[in-house]
């Protein structure tokens, strides 16, 4: 999803590397909590979230002018951090869980 970012921004801007941080917090944490908890998902689950995490960006990147038809933008700048966050929980916690899985 990180492949669209720059399509968030046109021309892109240094929000980029906000993204990029939010997303990398994301992993971290959720990487981090895996001796806490493990997330009782399928490994599917995980590409199914991440799946709809690209179509929302992509649909941001749309509506913000990306491609040639009017519309307004879908998030701002905060609606797409928190998603940038959410795509990092998300990653790092399949990353995570199938690590978990292939050491038991």
């Amino acid at each position: 999803n990180q492949g669209l970012a720059p399509a968030l921004d046109s021309p892109p801007a240094p929000s980029y590397a906000v993204y990029q941080v939010c997303y990398q917090v994301g992993v971290l944490i959720s990487r981090s909590s895996l001796l806490l908890f493990r997330v009782p998902l399928p490994p599917w689950a995980f590409a199914i979230m991440q799946a709809c995490n690209a179509a929302v960006l992509a649909l941001r990147a749309v509506r913000a002018g990306w491609f040639p038809w009017p519309a307004r933008a879908g998030l701002d700048f905060a609606g797409v951090v928190v998603l940038a966050v959410w795509e990092g929980l998300v990653g790092g916690a399949a990353y995570g869980n199938a690590f978990a899985a292939v050491r038991d």
